[in-house]
């Protein structure tokens, strides 16, 4: 099973566990081949960050999702870390997460849910949601 995360690295990842492949990109970090010990990591990662994150939850088949990628990969270089999770390859973490319609932006600072939007939006107004608010 192939699942795949988009996730800006962090030191904590960088001691991630054996199961998890990363392959580095130009501008992503993908983790590959992530069962529930991966999904356990994810969650850890999140609830132990002290930085925010933003996370968007997408699905392929999801046209606007579609529409959303490439202002999400135009924001991430203004916002990091941020991190793409597939709802269709990851339905544990989309439900973890309450994730009930898609694209959504959730927005994680100490752990802690800050906030989450529904829907496509620009690169630019997605740099302004994220920065108004972490105030």
């Amino acid at each position: 099973l192939f699942v795949l995360i988009v996730i800006q690295l962090t030191e904590y990842l960088h001691r991630a566990s054996a199961n998890i492949q990363i392959v580095e990109s130009a501008n992503w970090h993908f983790l590959m081949e992530a069962d529930k010990a991966g999904n356990d990591q994810f969650v850890r990662h999140i609830e132990r960050n002290d930085i925010p994150e933003l996370i968007d939850f997408w699905a392929q088949r999801c046209s606007p999702c579609k529409m959303m990628a490439p202002q999400f990969e135009s924001a991430a270089h203004f916002i990091e870390p941020i991190a793409q999770v597939d709802t269709e390859a990851q339905p544990s973490l989309a439900s973890r997460y309450a994730i009930q319609s898609i694209p959504m932006l959730i927005l994680f600072h100490h752990g802690k849910e800050v906030v989450r939007s529904a829907g496509v939006m620009s690169s630019q107004d997605l740099v302004k949601w994220v920065n108004e608010h972490l105030g």
